[in-house]
C-alpha cells in the first residue's frame, strides 16, 4: 500500500512539473520573438517533407490500385462530413444540448451581475462537448467586455461593453465574410498593443451575433481549430472531476500563444479574474450541479 501511494505521489508530481514546464514554454513563445523563427523553419521543413512523401505515396497508389484509392476517397469524404456535423461547422444553433429556459437574468452564485443564465448554459455546453473549461470563458467575458456602461448595472459601471451588450459579441471576435454563427458585422473603435508595449487605435470590423450563446459557440469553434488548438489540446477538460487550476491557467496561456489578443497582460488579467471570482470551481461541475446550486440558492 505504501509503495502504491509513493508511486501515485510521484505521478502527480511529474504531471505538475510537466504543466509548469509547458506554461514556461508558452511564456517564452509569447515574450521572446527570437525563439520563434527557428521553430517556424523547422515546422515548414517538416511540412515539406511530409508533403513530398505523401505525393509519392499517392502517385504509387493511383497507378497500382485505383479501386482502393476511390474507396479511400469515399471514406475520407464521409469522415469529414461527420466531423463537420459534430463540430457545428455550419453554425447551426438548433441542436443545443441543454434546453432549460433562460431569461437573461444574472446567473448569481457569486458571479458579476452581467454574467447571465444564458451565458452559463452555453459555457457548460462547450465544456461538456469540447472540453473547453468554463473558467476560461467566464474570465474572457469579464476581461473583454465586463464592467462596462451598457445594459443592467451599466450606470454604475457594472454592465457590459457596447459590443458585448448590443451586439452579443462577448470576446471581441472580428468578422470575416461567410462567418458561421454571425448575423452581420459592425465597425467600432478598438485598440491593439504592439510587442514594444505601444498602443494604437483603429476602426475594427466585429461580428454581430443573435445571442450570447452563438458568441460562445463561435469561440469554441475557433479554439478547436488552428492556430489555437495545437496550444490547447493537451489542456482540454476531460470532464471527470480531475481538472486542475494549473491546467486552466495553461489553457489561457495557450489561447494567448495562438494569437487571440495583442494585450501583453492578457494572460495575467484573465487569471486574476479566475482567482478573484473563484471561476475554477465550475471546471469540475456538471451543468446539472451548477443549475441545481443556482435555483436552490445554495451559493
Amino acid at each position: 500500500m505504501t509503495n502504491s501511494r509513493k508511486k501515485s505521489h510521484r505521478s502527480i508530481e511529474k504531471d505538475s512539473i510537466t504543466t509548469e514546464d509547458e506554461i514556461a514554454r508558452l511564456k517564452d513563445f509569447l515574450e521572446n520573438p527570437e525563439a520563434r523563427p527557428p521553430y517556424a523553419r523547422k515546422v515548414r521543413k517538416m511540412k515539406r517533407k511530409v508533403k513530398n512523401t505523401l505525393n509519392r505515396d499517392v502517385r504509387w497508389k493511383v497507378q497500382n490500385s485505383p479501386k482502393k484509392v476511390i474507396l479511400l476517397a469515399v471514406a475520407t469524404v464521409l469522415t469529414l462530413t461527420l466531423a463537420l456535423i459534430f463540430l457545428n461547422i455550419t453554425g447551426s444553433t438548433s441542436d443545443y444540448r441543454y434546453t432549460v429556459e433562460t431569461v437573461g437574468e444574472p446567473a448569481g452564485v457569486g458571479l458579476p451581475e452581467f454574467i447571465t443564465d444564458e451565458m452559463m448554459v452555453a459555457l457548460f455546453e462547450t465544456q461538456s462537448r469540447y472540453g473547453i473549461p468554463v473558467s476560461t470563458g467566464l474570465a474572457m467575458i469579464i476581461a473583454e467586455g465586463g464592467f462596462g456602461n451598457f445594459g443592467p448595472g451599466g450606470e454604475y459601471g457594472r454592465g457590459l461593453s457596447q459590443l458585448s451588450y448590443e451586439h452579443h459579441n462577448l470576446f471581441g471576435i472580428k468578422y470575416w465574410s461567410g462567418m458561421g454563427y454571425a448575423i452581420g458585422s459592425v465597425d467600432m473603435l478598438t485598440g491593439e498593443q504592439m510587442e514594444c508595449g505601444q498602443s494604437y487605435y483603429y476602426e475594427g470590423n466585429f461580428a454581430v451575433f443573435a445571442s450570447y450563446r452563438d458568441s460562445i459557440f463561435k469561440r469554441a469553434w475557433m479554439l478547436m481549430r488552428s492556430p489555437y488548438v495545437e496550444h490547447l489540446q493537451m489542456y482540454l477538460n476531460p470532464n471527470d472531476g480531475t481538472y486542475t487550476v494549473e491546467q486552466a491557467n495553461a489553457f489561457i496561456y495557450g489561447i494567448r500563444a495562438g494569437g487571440w489578443a495583442t494585450d501583453l497582460d492578457y494572460v495575467e488579467k484573465n487569471i486574476r479574474h479566475m482567482e478573484m471570482f473563484d471561476l475554477y470551481r465550475f471546471d469540475n461541475m456538471t451543468f446539472e450541479e451548477f443549475w441545481y446550486t443556482r435555483v436552490s440558492g445554495n451559493d
